[in-house]
């Protein structure tokens, strides 16, 4: 849903003017705020919200209460000599022809179903129990185009890599822990053995079929999500930037020649990971079904997403593990297990997908993602102009841990 869809009402003066002052208080809660991870600037929103917006009014204010969200995303502009001018760029175009962007939302509200999928995501322990599908963490600022090409399939960000091994090694070695606590015989009387001790062993309950969110995600969902843009066939906005192959600086941005002469084709874009704000878990779950990218993409590109979209749905099914369908997990394990040896042998997390259980499994040892080299930390550029302020720089003081890992 775009913030500025035309089809929405108008806020009233009255509205906009709590917004306004709504956005001032965030920022004042945001500059004081002790933690600094994607949930903790989410947490301030929920907050507030609950207590200033009723559920009829948020929908109604929709256009000003968005423009909170992308508070991170501010870049200081020289408008002219001595004034500055606050903008919150489009991630990936930054502001130039590209007007003020939509609010677009990664786990989209199909049919009302966004704060479905958010319930299903809490009771699964995949996000915190805070978490709301109108939140920073599920938002990004994109040029109104571009939130239409994403809405439409013609644009996709897929999760890194890492970021989904380190979230299934967490996975596999809890089920494993989980199985092998579940499959062990009970212990047997001792003559010698104190019976407080035996009662103690047997009455030790089993873990329950889904981990609770602090044990892993807690740390992982902390770090900024990192997103690869891939553009589909029928992309057809003359106003992206990519990265020309022929620029000294991999990481730059440029404009592609709007003459269709010069325009490469759409596959053939390549614009450089960024970071994020926002959930990975969330981005893993709304991107699923489009991370495997078929002809005319590359052939390296097609293999690469086929396999990661292999192991995105086995993270999948465990986001769905439950009571019903425990009796998958040995079948499951092996699957994963099988599927990151054979197909990421070179992973540092490949010796995490072993069948031995380490009990207590150590989830600290897994390492956090760590952005490739090219990885964008910019919002975009102007035109023969320097790259716009570095987002690392420009947010140190909201998110001190932005550049540390994806």
């Amino acid at each position: 849903m775009s913030a500025a869809s035309s089809d929405q009402p108008l806020p009233s003066p009255a509205l906009s003017a709590r917004a306004t002052s709504f956005e001032s208080r965030y920022r004042a809660k945001v500059s004081a705020a002790s933690g600094s991870g994607v949930w903790d600037w989410s947490g301030i929103v929920s907050e507030m919200s609950r207590i200033e917006w009723p559920d009829d009014e948020v929908s109604q204010a929709a256009g000003p209460w968005s423009e909170v969200m992308h508070v991170l995303y501010e870049v200081q502009t020289n408008v002219r000599r001595g004034t500055t001018l606050s903008v919150r760029p489009c991630v990936l175009s930054g502001t130039l022809r590209t007007g003020k962007p939509d609010s677009a939302h990664i786990v989209p509200d199909a049919r009302g179903a966004g704060d479905r999928h958010i319930d299903f995501l809490i009771q699964q322990n995949v996000v915190p129990g805070e978490a709301r599908y109108y939140l920073p963490s599920n938002r990004l600022p994109l040029a109104h185009d571009l939130h239409v090409a994403f809405k439409q399939g013609h644009l996709d960000f897929l999760p890194s890599e890492d970021a989904v091994l380190a979230r299934l090694a967490c996975e596999f070695q809890y089920q494993l822990a989980r199985h092998a606590q579940a499959s062990s015989p009970a212990p047997s009387p001792t003559p010698s053995q104190p019976q407080h001790e035996l009662r103690s062993v047997q009455s030790k309950p089993l873990a329950p079929v889904r981990p609770a969110f602090a044990l892993f995600y807690a740390c992982l969902e902390h770090q900024p999500a990192l997103l690869v843009p891939v553009f589909g066939a029928d992309f057809t906005s003359p106003d992206i930037f990519y990265r020309s192959p022929l620029e000294e600086r991999p990481g730059s941005i440029v404009y592609y020649p709007l003459l269709d002469r010069f325009r490469p084709p759409p596959t053939q874009r390549s614009v450089p990971p960024f970071l994020a704000p926002v959930s990975a878990n969330l981005l893993i779950w709304a991107m699923k079904r489009r991370i495997r990218q078929l002809e005319p993409a590359s052939l390296q590109l097609q293999k690469s997403t086929a396999l990661l979209a292999d192991a995105v749905a086995l993270l999948d099914r465990f986001w769905h593990l439950c009571d019903a369908n425990v009796p998958e997990v040995p079948a499951l394990l092996e699957q994963t297990r099988k599927l990151i040896t054979v197909g990421y042998p070179s992973s540092p997390y490949v010796g995490f997908f072993s069948q031995i259980p380490s009990l207590p499994f150590d989830y600290s040892s897994v390492p956090l993602p760590v952005a490739p080299d090219g990885t964008r930390t910019t919002v975009g550029t102007t035109p023969g102009k320097p790259a716009a302020a570095d987002l690392r720089d420009r947010s140190s003081r909201w998110w001190p841990g932005l550049a540390t890992g994806v």
